[in-house]
């Protein structure tokens, strides 16, 4: 029985690549030859890995809520590549994202009435962030970030910019929208929310 999400609803799933790389043989089992050629193209092996294990999920978790057979669900892709299940073949069907890396995998379903869009990067130091803030971010959220002490500064370069993904792959638009245009919460202090659209506040 199909188990379709109520209005309004999502569901975030996280995993751990490794503690799913002892059943690394099985991700493949339910991917299409399309999706294995692609991945086999990817040229570094933990690019390969999250990959792989990334569309292995989607697939089954898919599956449960469409109670369809995992390997047999359609996907196709919007004009700037996000996928989506096809419309002709699921009415009504849930929306979703994924993200993935280092070690994490997240994927958002939602009810087919959401704008689904879900980020996860792994903190790294680098010198320029501060430079990157100053040149693609809207410009408070750089002010906000250059006032924060050090070592907070990389936490809210990598939130802010995980939440402005977020918002462009809920509307499918990606890197094609500038993200100076458009302003997040920064730190971790606030909740995460989009707080204006083009200067004007939502």
């Amino acid at each position: 029985v199909s188990r379709l999400l109520e209005p309004g609803q999502v569901e975030v799933w996280l995993a751990r690549v490794s503690e799913l790389a002892p059943h690394e043989r099985s991700w493949g089992s339910i991917l299409t030859d399309d999706e294995k050629t692609a991945i086999a193209r990817m040229t570094q092996a933990g690019d390969r890995h999250r990959a792989a294990l990334s569309r292995y999920l989607l697939r089954t978790l898919l599956g449960h809520h469409l109670d369809d057979e995992p390997s047999q669900i359609k996907f196709m892709k919007g004009r700037h590549g996000k996928p989506s299940l096809c419309d002709k073949a699921y009415q009504g069907a849930p929306n979703f994202n994924v993200s993935h890396s280092g070690d994490i995998i997240l994927i958002a379903i939602g009810a087919h009435d959401m704008a689904i869009g879900i980020d996860v990067e792994e903190h790294r130091y680098f010198s320029d962030a501060q430079q990157v803030a100053n040149q693609y971010f809207e410009p408070r959220e750089a002010v906000e970030i250059a006032a924060l002490a050090p070592k907070t500064r990389i936490e809210a370069f990598f939130d802010c910019w995980t939440r402005k993904e977020c918002v462009v792959k809920s509307l499918g638009i990606g890197l094609t929208q500038p993200l100076d245009e458009f302003r997040v919460s920064v730190t971790r202090a606030e909740s995460a929310k989009l707080i204006s659209w083009n200067n004007r506040d939502k």
